[in-house]
């Protein structure tokens, strides 16, 4: 291994070696950092030559969603899933697995970059043909993805990890979890339960969409199950990562481009916003807490202004309304989060 700015360990560096040598590639390679994410996991890119470049991921073994990643993998290889990064090799025992490189162009950077409306437009559009690719695939009912489902049961998990970070966050908004707020959390719950599954992401977000060479993968794949196509897409289009870069009318034009090529209902959209931005809600408030990742308390503001703007199209949950005005009221008034609120990831 060539001298880099990143340094494996001695079972890392094992591990690469023999899984490139089978393929033809020797022991030499750069590394360089890559990434992390929420749940702890480490990204190493091994750049093998000028055109070849593959990427480790350093995870601990014991993860259940470990099942879930070799699973997706399997559905990639039977059904053709180009935007999906294949498996080169793996150890799960060690917590290593080596997977094809599918850039390192995040969405969120490309958005931000300084490019016409226009052009942010015309990339979100090419997004939407990979995602709908990825809702027209099949998935055995009998295959672990397709027996593994966001459901009323994970729906109303979703709502209640909500409550209880958010009231962390904010501890003057818990008296307003109320008996009228438990009503609307089950309404919520079965209304996006009755909507027909296909293949979901389950965080689908301009963190983990990268390009390279134009072509457009997902990464950080393993929540993969079956559940609402407007959930996927409503994860996009009302991310609190690019805040009030999603304009009005990119939102209005990529819809229209998306509803073109495949069915949508718009009001089980809105329903599935309010579903997701209260998730993402409590993951930025568990993070931020509970798990030493202070930056995602700049995405709160605007994922509430994203949650204010699509349950105000929901008239049956008035208490989720009065929560989230007040949320933003309390919020406003903490001196330690005015500033780079809209700022991309790190």
């Amino acid at each position: 291994m060539r001298q880099s700015n990143v340094a494996l360990d001695p079972i890392q560096v094992k591990f690469c070696t023999e899984t490139l040598r089978p393929r033809g590639f020797g022991g030499y390679f750069f590394v360089t950092w890559a990434g992390s994410a929420g749940s702890g996991r480490a990204f190493y890119r091994l750049i093998l030559n000028a055109h070849t470049s593959m990427v480790l991921m350093v995870w601990e073994g014991s993860d259940p969603d470990w099942d879930n990643f070799l699973a997706m993998d399997k559905i990639q290889q039977e059904q053709n899933l180009v935007m999906l990064p294949a498996i080169i090799g793996y150890d799960r025992e060690l917590g290593l697995a080596l997977v094809g490189d599918g850039g390192d162009r995040r969405l969120i950077d490309i958005l931000f970059a300084k490019i016409s409306e226009e052009k942010r437009i015309i990339i979100l559009k090419s997004v939407m043909d990979q995602l709908i690719s990825w809702q027209n695939c099949h998935v055995p009912t009998e295959s672990r993805i397709g027996q593994r489902a966001l459901d009323r049961e994970q729906f109303l998990w979703e709502t209640g990890y909500f409550k209880e970070h958010i009231c962390g966050l904010m501890p003057e908004l818990s008296d307003l979890f109320n008996d009228d707020f438990e009503n609307e959390r089950m309404l919520l719950a079965d209304r996006c339960d009755s909507i027909e599954r296909t293949l979901l992401h389950r965080d689908f977000q301009s963190e983990n969409i990268v390009v390279k060479n134009q072509v457009i993968s997902f990464v950080d794949f393993q929540g993969a199950r079956m559940g609402p196509p407007e959930y996927d897409l409503a994860s996009l289009l009302y991310d609190p990562y690019l805040g009030e870069l999603l304009t009005k009318n990119i939102r209005k034009q990529v819809l229209e481009y998306y509803e073109s090529h495949r069915n949508l209902n718009r009001e089980n959209l809105a329903y599935c916003g309010c579903q997701r931005l209260m998730q993402a809600l409590g993951a930025y408030g568990n993070l931020s807490m509970n798990r030493g990742k202070p930056r995602y308390r700049q995405y709160v503001k605007p994922a509430l202004i994203n949650l204010k703007s699509v349950v105000e199209t929901v008239p049956e949950l008035r208490q989720v309304r009065v929560i989230v005005v007040k949320a933003l009221e309390v919020w406003d008034n903490q001196p330690h989060v005015q500033q780079n609120e809209s700022m991309p990831c790190e």
